[in-house]
């Protein structure tokens, strides 16, 4: 089997910009690459981001919170085809001094599982020597995983042809490794905030982007093109995974605010893979899905996802209605706020919550930094519930952008988590009634998939 792929890792460490991926992708596109778009360790703004500019979904993948390579390499098969290339975007790392570059192990990690190569992308300082030297740091951290882990690499914030000229000039003294072009300093652009990516706003600011990208694809002799399209064709053969071992559970999925989610579609291609039909459900646009079996809210942008259901009679109904009914309902990271007493908006306007369960919540601005240092967590359940059971295990993220407070019995908490590197248990998350469930965590279904499974089986036809 073939699957084109490549991970662009770029250096945007403590930079309000948008990322260099985010521009090569968008570039790429606009030269006509069909291209499956991943995301590893990035923040919920570039994931966003990625997400407006190409109009296609994209996919988080990680090492950590897949749980096991096999089951990361099941998600990245499922979303890779033969005609297109599989681009995983993942930061790089950071400098240390003015001589040395700390590549991070996501980067690494991700090469060794998906056997891919790398593409650094490194952005120029003002002297020459320290970026060559940092240059040569990065392609000697990357290429302790083996031979031709690093085959070519980016350089970026370069202000005048003249500039990289000297630069490359330097690189190539010191590198057998290929400088493949650079991306110019102009072809910058601030990154925008949360909101300034919300479907209200998001317009003219995308133009500018999709400006820039259009530019750099088409400026003759700034990136080498055909090279890199190479590297990521000439990776070996992909070796399939195995079956993953469930039955279809032939289930509808209807997945609330998909348009305004912040965790790519990861947890609904795990729907997909065990057998269930997925589709969007826009609450400004389409009626309640009470056809559907499976209610999932996904991890989104707070306000405008309580806005739009706590703000509507008829969704407020349908979902209370569901849960009498005993339907499966499962909402992660910023849609439990749906499911309290309350939630304070960031005008401070308060929502009256579904009222289901005892916290209230409110939200908190600046969050939603989802970049390196990225806030992995192993979950535990601390008792049985129909989605978990007793000491049963998943990782995944915490989310920004929102804070519960629970005045009830901790005692109600169904979940436990602690940070990866962590020894002991740092918090608690989780309430559970009927067969509704929600955690403001973002659990990393492909880490358990089990889990989801049986979950599900309760209602499989």
């Amino acid at each position: 089997m073939n699957l084109p792929r490549l991970i662009i890792a770029d250096d945007t460490e403590g930079q309000r910009v948008v990322p260099s991926s985010v521009l090569l992708v968008q570039a790429m596109k606009s030269r006509g690459m069909r291209l499956n778009v991943f995301m590893s360790s990035r923040r919920e703004e570039d994931l966003r981001l990625m997400e407006l500019l190409s109009g296609d979904a994209a996919t988080c993948i990680d090492a950590y919170t897949a749980g096991s390579g096999k089951n990361l390499k099941a998600l990245f098969q499922r979303r890779s085809t033969p005609d297109a290339i599989s681009v995983v975007c993942v930061p790089l790392g950071k400098r240390i001094g003015d001589k040395l570059f700390q590549v991070y192990p996501e980067p690494l990690e991700l090469a060794k599982v998906l056997n891919c190569g790398i593409l650094p992308v490194l952005h120029a300082s003002a002297a020459v020597a320290v970026t060559t030297g940092q240059a040569l740091s990065v392609i000697s951290s990357i290429s302790e995983i083996g031979k031709g882990a690093v085959q070519g690499l980016l350089f970026a914030s370069i202000k005048s042809p003249r500039e990289f000229q000297l630069l490359e000039q330097d690189y190539n003294r010191r590198s057998p490794i290929l400088s493949l072009g650079y991306i110019p300093k102009s072809a910058e652009r601030d990154m925008p905030t949360m909101p300034e990516m919300s479907p209200r706003s998001a317009s003219m600011k995308l133009l500018q982007m999709k400006s820039a990208a259009l530019q750099l694809g088409n400026a003759a002799r700034q990136v080498e093109w055909q090279i890199i399209e190479a590297m990521a064709r000439l990776n070996e053969a992909w070796t399939p995974v195995e079956r993953l071992g469930y039955s279809a559970c032939h289930l509808d999925v209807a997945v609330i605010n998909r348009d305004i989610s912040l965790e790519g579609d990861e947890s609904l291609e795990a729907f997909r893979a065990l057998g269930c039909t997925v589709h969007p459900c826009n609450p400004e646009q389409d009626p309640f899905p009470a056809a559907a079996d499976v209610l999932y809210f996904p991890h989104a942008m707070t306000d405008i996802a309580a806005g739009r259901i706590l703000s509507s009679p008829v969704f407020r109904q349908g979902l209370l209605k569901s849960v009498r009914e005993n339907k499966l309902i499962l909402a992660v990271g910023s849609s439990a706020v749906l499911f309290g007493q309350s939630y304070r908006t960031s005008v401070q306007s308060t929502l009256e919550g579904l009222g289901l369960f005892p916290f209230h919540s409110h939200h908190v601005s600046g969050a939603g930094d989802m970049g390196p240092g990225i806030r992995r967590i192993e979950i535990r359940g601390t008792k049985d519930t129909p989605f978990t059971r007793t000491d049963e295990k998943l990782r995944g993220y915490e989310a920004g952008g929102f804070a519960l407070a629970n005045p009830g019995n901790p005692k109600q908490y169904c979940f436990a988590y602690r940070n990866m590197n962590s020894e002991a248990e740092t918090g608690f998350s989780g309430w559970s009634q009927g067969c509704c469930f929600v955690t403001g965590l973002r659990p990393d279904l492909w880490s358990n998939l089990g889990v989801l499974y049986r979950w599900l089986s309760q209602r499989k036809r």
